[in-house]
Formats: C-alpha cells, structure tokens, sequence
C-alpha cells in the first residue's frame, strides 16, 4: 500500500492498460480503514478476482462447470443445424454454378435455393426413408417446393426450430412486399423444377447427422420446448451463422478441391477464384463450431464497469431539490434486485428537466453488480449529447463508454466543440469497413470473436465498452434477423447488456413496431429494459408491455423460470411504483396517470394560448404566426442591460423544411426589427453545426442570462439596431423539439400531435423555470395541412398519427375543438393524459388501431404466430424509410460556387440549370456565405467536401433545388416556376 493522488492512480491505470494482455491480472483496492480493503479497477483479466476483488492464496483443479440442460438442447440444436445447413449444396445446379465461377465464366442462377433443398431434406431424412430415396421424392418438382407445416402454424416443435435455422440462414422466407402474410417459398424457389444430386454425400456426414437427429430426440423428449420456440430459433440461428462465418472465411488446410469434388464454396486469389473447401470437410467444421459457439452465447460474459466508476455513478443525489426522487428510483431497484434476478421493465416518466437520462444510467447500474448498458437515441445529436454527458458528469474512461453514430464528421465536429477546439483535428483514419463512427478505446473480447473482428475493426469498442451510447438504427438490428452480420452484432451486444430506451413514444406507429421487436428481443435474452418519457400513454406503455412479456415468456419456458418479471413506474413526483403480476396492466398503469395528473403543480411554467386562424388562406395562416410571434414577444421581453433595450428569443416550431423556409422568409419581411434564424436539417453540415453550436451557447440559461449579454455577437446585433425591442426569433422544424437542451422565451407552434405541442413547449421556460402570468406558448388552430387542402383530408400527417390512406382520423382538424380551453391554463405532460381533451383520445384511439395488428404478430398471437418470419414484416416496419437520397455538394469553380448533385455510382454532375438564389435578409441571423462556411471547415478540421454537403430526398416533380442564402436549401414546385 501506499499513498497517491487519484491523478497519480490514473496515470497508473492508463499506463497499465497499455502493456496489458490476456494474461495480464492487476487489481488496485482503496484502504478504507480496518479490515475494508474497496476495489477501485482491475487492468486484464478479471477472472482470478470474485465480484468484490477477493482473490484465491491457492486453487485446486476441479471439473468443468455443468451445462444448464436448456444451453444443452441449445448447442445440440445449432450443432445439428451447422451439420445440416449445406446439404443442399450437393445439387447438380449449384455446384455448376462454382465450377463456372472458377473457370471464369457467368455462373448460372439458382432456381432452387440450397438452404431450401437443405431443409427439404432434413425433413425427409427425419422421416426415416434412406438418402437415395430422398432424391427420389425431390425429383418430383411439386415436392421440393412443398412449403412446411409451420408456415401455417408457427414454430411447434424442435424440428421447426432446426428447420427454420437451416432454410433462413442466408435470408427471410417471403413474401417480401406484405407486412401481415403468412411465410411462402417465393424467396427460396424461384421456379418449380426437380433437383438431383451431383454427387454422393460422404457418408459420414450422413451418419453423423442421424446421430445427432436421434441425440436431439431424446433430449428434448425430457424437455418441451413448448412456448421456447422463438428464443431457440433466435439463438441456433445466431450460432449458424457465426459459425459459417468463421469457418468460411478460412482456407481449407488441405489440397485445393478438384471437380468433381462437391464444393461448399471459393475464394479470390488475385482478382479469380479457385475451389476452396470440400463440402464434407465445411460440414464437419460448421456442426463442430456451431455448438461451441451456442455455448459461447448462453456464457457471453463481457467486463462489466470497474467498482470505482460505479461508486461514482451510485452517488446519491441531494436529498433536497429536484433531483431527489432519484434516490428513491435507485433504491426501489436494489431492493427488487435483493430478493430476485429476473428482468425488469421501468417506465420513466419524469417530466421535462428533473435528470431522466443521469437517472435512467442509475438505476441500469442497479440491476447488476456487473453493470452492461446499451443507451438508445433517436438522434445522433442527441447521442452524442447523451454520451458526452454521461462521460463528463461521472469521468467514465474512454474504455468504459463507447458511442456510436452514423457519421463520422458529425462525431469529430461535436469532440471539439466540445473540447472548445478550433484547431485541425490532426487526422484520425475512415474506416470504410463499417458504416458506424465507433468512439471509445478497444476492449479485449474473446477469442472465439477474433474471426468478427478481423472482419469489423471496431467491434472491441462496440461490444467491449460496459456502456453503449448508440442511435437506435444499430441495436434495431437485433430484432430483424434478415440483417445477418447487422443481426448478430447487435444480437451479441444485447445478450449481455440492459437496454435503455430515451424519449420511446417521439416514434411513429412504423417505427414502434420496430422498438416493440427489439424490447421483445432483449427480454427474451433476459436482461431489463428502461423506457423514458413525460409523456408515455396507455397504448404505447400497453404496447411495451406485452411485448416485454412475450419475450420473457419466451425465456421462463426455455430455462424452466418460475419467477415473474418486474415492472416498475418511476417520475418525479411520486413515489416509485412497484406493479403487481396478479394486477391487469391497463388498470395499474391508469391507475398511476391518475396520480401522476393530480400530483402536478399548479405552478405555470408554461402558459397556452390559441392562435387563431381567420380564413382557409395562406396569407391568413402566416399572418397568425406573425401576431403570435410579436404578442409573445412584446409579453416575454427581457432588459438587454448592455443596450438598456428589450429583447427575448423565440421558437416557432412547424412540421416541414420547406415551411420553416417560407415561415422565416416571411417574418423577416414582416418583423425588420426581429433577426431571424431557421433550424432544419437540410442544412450543410458544416452550417447545421455552426448553427447548434451558437443555439448550445446562447440558450443554456440554468445560471441566468449573464452569458448572453456577455456574448459579443447578440451585443453587436443588439447594439446595432435601431429598434428598441428586438426579438430574435429560431423558425425550427422538429429537429428542435426533443434532444436540444434550449430555453427559450416562448413559443408558436404548428401542431402535429400532442406528444409534438408538449414536447417543443419543454423547450420555453426549460431552465429558469420562473412563474408566468401571459401566455407563453401559443398554439395555431390550424396546421399548413388543413390550409393548402380543398376538401377535408387528413392533416396530422407526416409527421402524425393520421394516414394519408384514409385510415383512423381526429375528430377534427381544429385545435380549438381538440383541446378543452377552458380547463387548459397550464402546459405540461397531464394533458396527454387528459380525458378532457378530445385530441389525446383521438391519439390513444389511433394508436391502438395502428399497433393492433402488427403487436400479434410480435407476441405471436393466434392466426399471426408465422408473420414474423418474412422478410415483408422487417420491411414494412423498419426504423427508417429507405427513400431515394441525393448527395449535394457547393464548391469553387473558376472563381464561383456552384453546386454539384453526386450520384450513387460515385460520378458528379454539375447543376446546368443552377441553383437558383434567394438574396440575402438584412436581418437574418445564423446565416453565412458560402465564403464563410468554407472557412469554417478549415477552422474545425473537416474537408469542404465533407462540410458543404448535404443530402436531400429525390424529387421528381421539382426542380433542382433553391439555395437561400439566409435559411437553407429547398426543393421549389415546378409549377411554381411557371
């Protein structure tokens, strides 16, 4: 022992975890006095040391631990499966296809997949006819389409689950294009034909494949699979694949393969391919793995967090303040986690500001003395917000946290401003390997990944970091099995980390089909789920529910579980909740809004008022806004000290780009005095990010408004009007209203639904959280929508719950009819869950008519149990809509800037027709050439190529893009130009 300062410790640890190996087992305790010697962190292997650094003076060798009877079946199952998985491959069809490959001439297509004959004769095979009778019965070409008994039935039995490993172990069964279908063959059996072998199987694979057929058999004899069917397919697949995998990317050891040997597979050497594995020989070494790698997923144990950081996370909050129910929420949890291990399911529902995302790490760190946490954003902004705080507020290493986002340059540009770095970033390596941007230091994985890793470079970060800050569009992958290597990874990481789930009900009915999957999925993997959000209503936490407990069910009946799950209702307003299994859900959890709605303060934070809309006109709707827009202000304005003149910052919220760019257009014409900005994400990047910087700077008011009237640009602006009270006025769409830590001074807002009203009205009054006696949100009667229609349609819609196929509809398009006015006088989370207004009814109604059906197919109902296994499903409700993109780029030439469209095969085309230009407003704010944005790219470290791009969605009846130099690019209507 001795004594160091907590930097000295640092030091020790960072230079330890350099020479560090797998060998390598340093542990470092804190003297707490007599006889308590604290953990701090162990550097290597953890393995010599038990959970609270006890360490063995001498061992003894015993036995290997016994396996589980369920992880048995498992790895029979995938061993099976792996042994099985090509013997389709013998068919005369696809070894012509290789040996065509290899002679360097167009291989042939395959009328019949090989993992479908695969599966065909498996079952034939089960059946207890020889091999050669087999091929007699699927040289018929109406029996080798024969489509299974459970694409009718769903997955009944050990035999279906081997099946359905074998058959979609390289894609989904169709159809493709229907959400709500039973399975069929029309992936796998592109024309009816009969099939014949090439050549003789080995006869040892068909041997060792009765074998294991008969040792499955009498093990699941003793154990019914019964109600453990998709947990089993989940995890036999999951090892299929791994295994094929690791074993195909190997060079067969022995002689290169000559025809007529049957092949599994080739291999380039310089730029031609040549025969690689024998099929026998990749049969034998596929079943040989595929078990051991089953093994290795029921065992997958990665490192945990060190002792020293969960201490720091585990701190408790004031006992006074804001933040105090968090004590509370942690507690509830360590006193469940005290008499059971089994998943829990918490519902955040704090409101706006009282620390969800500090206390949702919290109480994940709760759950397991060796915390895994995977934390899941719908925006990469709001990621890496996410990220950096969490690293920040407890000084997590850069090995304990990792993040994850879809871009790159967006990932290094919030570093340094975060660092407060305009300096060139000094050049960290693309990995054009992964289509993630991965932060955080490697952490050893095991070896059995080794054969993953080689193939993603960033996989230790992203599997090894005990905590996970990810855009959802990563971990979704784990619920859509079609997605292979994009399935397994995030599979891999779920298996052994709690999942947490931010802002869950800001998803449209599409998307939440995708975020119920996935919590059915980490469920089934029996790890807990957080679900975060002020405004979670019945249909959505319902929906959460079942499927939690679907997956969990899946769970109990596959390792013999008699414990319930546990489902707990957290906020900041009441003690934690704690639900009863003998309790119907939908009564408990009224029951808590109940409570939740007579709890709330009365205090007015945020006041509504309603801007009305005179006539069906454009001309009248923006006139509404500009009123709005000037009352608010003239109601909210603050003494600008410096100047001694008023002014105060506004938000007005509507639903689409090209709006918010005729709504800034607008009130830049019609308030001169007011410097207006517009927010959307059709900027360039490097514009976009210039522009959340200085709204990150100007509108984090928790300590007052010193900084503002400190800042020399609002001085300037401010000081160089001749208006006496000037109001500075952000024109957002719904990039504003969730993520962005802003306070503004009011409001107007387009509506789209309630969950958007509540959640942009969080961003006004957001830190200060001073009493009002005006109102200070004003709500529009009418959305844009309703304004441009002839006859009555559908208006709540993109973004909204309303269909634009004539669907489920509000019962009207007028918030003065939707809301009930006169019990509305404060703004907050209840009137979601309000019975007084009509426009949280209709969006409850919606809701449940658009989960219904895709829900049963999810928890596996009667009559949907075998939906779930076509690629349609995964299609139709995927995360994000796969719309055609177009890359822009703005760039010097001769002198001038013009803009450039990139295609997909990488060619540019220059804009012959040119970007057509909006001048510039004397007024606009967080606006800048294209002079200076080029600069800006050299000051921050990132290509012009990178900076001054941006993509934008294919339109085809418009023309090329507008370009307005004061609030962004936009698509113009053709018939506009006219």
């Amino acid at each position: 022992m001795t004594p160091i300062t907590h930097e000295g410790l640092q030091t020790l640890w960072w230079l330890l975890k350099r020479v560090a190996s797998r060998h390598t087992a340093v542990a470092c305790y804190r003297n707490d006095g007599h006889n308590r010697m604290k953990l701090l962190w162990i550097v290597g292997s953890s393995k010599p040391f038990g959970p609270e650094g006890h360490f063995p003076i001498g061992s003894t060798q015993r036995r290997r631990l016994p396996v589980h009877p369920s992880v048995r079946g498992l790895c029979l199952l995938a061993a099976t499966a792996g042994v099985a998985h090509d013997l389709g491959k013998v068919i005369d069809t696809f070894q012509a296809k290789l040996w065509a490959a290899i002679a360097g001439k167009e291989p042939p297509g395959d009328p019949i997949r090989h993992e479908w004959v695969s599966m065909r004769l498996l079952q034939l095979l089960r059946t207890g006819i020889p091999l050669d009778q087999a091929w007699t019965v699927l040289a018929k070409p109406n029996r080798v389409c024969e489509e299974p008994r459970f694409f009718c039935d769903g997955l009944r039995s050990v035999d279906d689950v081997l099946d359905f490993s074998v058959a979609t172990h390289h894609r989904l069964f169709g159809p493709r294009n229907s959400s709500v279908a039973r399975p069929d063959a029309s992936e796998h059996c592109h024309q009816e034909r009969h099939v014949k072998e090439a050549a003789p199987l080995p006869a040892d694979i068909v041997h060792r494949l009765a074998r294991l057929q008969q040792r499955l058999q009498t093990h699941f004899a003793a154990q019914s699979v019964a109600g453990a069917e998709r947990i089993l397919s989940l995890l036999t697949r999951a090892a299929l694949i791994l295994a094929d995998h690791a074993v195909s990317s190997q060079s067969y050891p022995g002689l290169p393969p000559r025809q007529p040997v049957l092949l599994a597979n080739t291999r380039h050497v310089d730029k031609r391919r040549i025969a690689n594995q024998p099929l026998g020989w990749h049969l034998q070494a596929v079943g040989d793995l595929a078990g051991k790698m089953a093994l290795n997923l029921a065992r997958l144990s990665l490192p945990g967090l060190q002792p020293d950081a969960i201490e720091r996370i585990l701190t408790p909050a004031p006992t006074s303040g804001r933040f105090a129910w968090q004590n509370e929420a942690v507690r509830c949890i360590q006193s469940i986690r005290q008499s059971s291990q089994q998943p829990v399911l918490v519902f955040n529902m704090a409101r706006t500001g009282a620390g969800k995302t500090l206390v949702n790490a919290k109480m994940a760190c709760a759950f397991s003395p060796r915390p895994r946490l995977a934390y899941a954003l719908n925006l990469r902004t709001l990621t890496l917000q996410t990220g950096a705080s969490l690293k920040r507020t407890w000084q997590l290493e850069d090995d304990e946290l990792s993040v994850l986002i879809g871009e790159q340059v967006v990932a290094r540009l919030h570093e340094q401003a975060s660092a407060s770095a305009l300096a060139p970033d000094g050049g960290q390596a693309d990995e054009p390997q992964w289509d993630y941007w991965v932060t955080g230091d490697m952490v050893e994985l095991p070896a059995w990944l080794e054969g993953l890793e080689r193939t993603y470079p960033r996989l230790p970060a992203l599997l090894g970091s005990p905590i996970l800050v990810s855009t959802v569009d990563f971990l979704i992958g784990a619920m859509s099995p079609g997605l292979q290597a994009r399935h397994i990874i995030p599979l891999l990481r779920l298996i052994d980390s709690d999942l947490i789930l931010d802002e869950i009900d800001s998803y449209t009915p599409i998307q939440l089909i995708a975020i119920l999957g996935l919590i059915q999925v980490t469920a089934m993997l029996g790890r807990s789920v957080i679900c975060a959000s002020a405004t979670l209503s019945l249909p959505v936490a319902n929906s959460i529910h079942r499927a939690f407990q679907a997956g969990f069910t899946q769970r109990q009946k596959w390792q013999g579980i008699g414990e319930p799950s546990h489902t707990v209702v957290v906020n900041d307003l009441l003690p934690p909740h704690v639900m009863q299994a003998n309790v119907p859900f939908e009564a408990a959890y009224q029951d808590c809004l109940g409570q939740l709605r007579a709890a709330l303060p009365t205090i007015a934070y945020r006041r509504p008022t309603l801007l009305e809309v005179k006539e069906r006109s454009e001309s009248a709707w923006l006139d509404s806004i500009q009123e709005g827009a000037q009352r608010l202000h003239d109601h909210h304005a603050w003494t600008f000290r410096p100047c001694n003149r008023q002014i105060s910052f506004g938000l007005v919220r509507v639903a689409n780009i090209r709006t918010a760019i005729m709504v800034a257009d607008f009130l830049a014409g019609k308030l001169p005095h007011a410097f207006v900005a517009c927010y959307h994400a059709q900027d360039f990047l490097i514009q976009r990010h210039l522009k959340e910087h200085r709204l990150d700077t100007l509108l984090r008011r928790s300590h007052g408004q010193r900084h503002i009237e400190e800042d020399e640009e609002i001085r300037m602006k401010v000081a160089g009007s001749k208006y006496a009270s000037i109001p500075f006025i952000v024109v957002a769409t719904p990039v504003e209203e969730i993520g962005r830590d802003h306070d503004f001074d009011w409001a107007v807002i387009e509506p789209s639904s309630l969950h958007s009203v509540i959640q942009t009205a969080g961003r006004v009054n957001r830190h200060r959280l001073v009493s009002v006696q005006h109102p200070n949100v004003a709500i529009l009667q009418f959305n844009r929508n309703w304004v441009g229609q002839q006859q009555d349609g559908p208006v709540f819609i993109r973004p909204g719950l309303e269909a634009a196929n004539g669907g489920g509809r509000y019962k009207s398009a007028d918030l003065a009819q939707l809301l009930d006015w006169s019990a509305l006088h404060v703004l907050d989370n209840g009137v979601r869950f309000s019975p007084h207004h009509q426009m949280a009814l209709d969006e409850d109604r919606l809701l449940q008519q658009q989960l219904d059906e895709p829900l049963k197919i999810i928890t596996g109902e009667a009559g949907y149990n075998s939906c779930w296994m076509t690629q349609g499903f995964y299609h139709q409700f995927r995360l994000r809509a796969h719309e055609p993109m177009e890359q822009w780029l703005a760039e010097r030439h001769e002198g001038q800037w013009r803009f450039i469209r990139q295609l997909e095969d990488g060619k540019s085309i220059p804009c012959e027709m040119g970007v057509l230009y909006t001048p510039a407003r004397p007024n606009q704010w967080l606006a800048y050439s294209l002079d200076e944005l080029h600069n800006a790219c050299l000051t921050w470290g990132i290509s012009t190529e990178q900076g001054l791009s941006v993509r934008l969605r294919v339109q085809s009846r418009y023309s090329p893009p507008c370009y307005d130099v004061s609030f962004g690019l936009y698509w113009r209507v053709q018939a506009a130009l006219a």
